[in-house]
């Protein structure tokens, strides 16, 4: 019998992009199913706080196409995206495509609990893929008896979980899912790209650093992503300011991003050294990592995963992040280059700050670290352990 595999996927995501195209070129029978191009065409995005379009080929090396949801918008409030289903299912296309396999990328909208309920109906094999997991508070009474119970009917239908993580996979387990419907597809980016990125770059530092006005011989401090309260980047805002009291005239922050949080961010660091790069799209962000000499992360459990730290270990940049942070666990035990803080505790987050094993520069063993960096993340955290995964679960045709 010849496999076919839908993927089914909110939209064209960075991170998601290059694990379609890798399983493609392995040969994996697949479509790619978009609820939105959101990223495809100017879009607003008001975690960032402007308007932006992805700046690398996000549809190029896959079958994909996007399903027909009337005035689906990822940006709209929860409460309308909660009435929007897939128009006429995906029973015509389960049919016309010959699928046998689903693979849901989560639980996030309805059009996904829609689409699993008939793919089970059809006989096809479901699989999910979610980032969650069991980090996150319980949430109070009644709200979490009705969450388990939905998540109950959910994962009784599917037939396997792709685990991102030893936290995520925790969830399933605590939920009943049976160890053997769990199986490992660890969280990752580009790392090829990134790599090769840093390489590329990593001569030019200095004049990029003087381009974002940034010391030569400062300790650079980078952080990766939205200004949003999940991120708890008023958190990194105090430490810095404490680690700068500490040890005046060692450091700079580097913020690649924007949101909502920029003005209150702006007040808490004035008078310091810090440089607010502003939303960096994917070929501009490999810079950001070229200059630095640690990326922070004091996220909160709504960070189900962080992937800003696998692109700065690609990089060959070490990172400090909060035991919130869903990478925490997998990423601190596969590298010495990765240290944890209790997600709050502002003045053990300076203290690592202030740590003088964090200052890059050049020389041999300097360069092995980056290099054993790099290393670690393509073979623990690369595409390649989850097309090895979905072609075991595929089986031969």
């Amino acid at each position: 019998m010849c496999k076919k595999l839908l993927i089914l996927t909110s939209h064209p995501i960075q991170y998601q992009v290059p694990l379609w195209r890798k399983m493609t070129e392995a040969g994996v029978p697949l479509e790619v199913l978009f609820l939105c191009p959101h990223g495809l065409q100017e879009t607003r995005d008001p975690e960032f706080n402007r308007s932006f379009v992805w700046d690398l080929p996000m549809l190029e090396g896959y079958r994909s196409r996007f399903l027909s949801i009337p005035d689906w918008d990822l940006k709209r409030p929860m409460r309308m995206r909660m009435r929007m289903r897939i128009r006429n299912g995906l029973m015509p296309i389960f049919h016309e495509t010959g699928a046998t396999h689903l693979w849901v990328e989560g639980w996030r909208f309805p059009a996904f609990w829609q689409a699993v309920g008939q793919a089970k109906k059809a006989g096809l094999q479901v699989w999910c893929r979610g980032e969650s997991n069991d980090l996150a508070p319980e949430p109070s009474f009644p709200k979490s008896l009705i969450k388990k119970g939905m998540m109950r009917w959910f994962f009784g239908k599917v037939d396997a979980f792709l685990c991102i993580g030893q936290a995520n996979r925790r969830l399933y387990r605590e939920a009943g899912v049976p160890k053997e419907k769990l199986h490992s597809a660890p969280y990752f980016v580009d790392n090829e790209r990134f790599s090769m990125e840093a390489e590329r770059l990593w001569p030019q530092r200095v004049k990029i650093r003087a381009g974002w006005g940034i010391r030569p011989d400062a300790t650079v401090v980078l952080y990766s992503g939205k200004f949003i309260p999940k991120k708890r980047v008023m958190d990194l805002a105090k430490a810095f300011r404490l680690a700068c009291v500490r040890q005046p005239g060692k450091f700079h922050l580097l913020l690649a991003g924007d949101g909502p949080k920029r003005a209150e961010l702006e007040r808490e660091l004035a008078g310091l050294p810090v440089t607010f790069a502003g939303f960096l799209n994917q070929t501009e962000i490999p810079k950001a990592y070229a200059v630095a000499d640690v990326m922070v992360m004091a996220s909160d459990w709504g960070e189900t995963w962080g992937l800003s730290a696998n692109e700065a270990l690609a990089s060959g940049v070490p990172v400090i992040l909060s035991d919130k942070c869903g990478c925490a666990e997998d990423i601190s035990s596969a590298t010495n280059q990765a240290r944890v803080f209790k997600m709050g505790d502002v003045n053990r987050l300076a203290e690592l700050i202030g740590d003088g094993r964090w200052k890059m520069g050049d020389g041999a063993e300097l360069n092995r670290r980056r290099k054993e960096m790099m290393r670690v993340m393509r073979e623990k955290f690369d595409a390649e352990n989850t097309v090895a995964t979905v072609k075991r679960l595929l089986g031969p045709d």
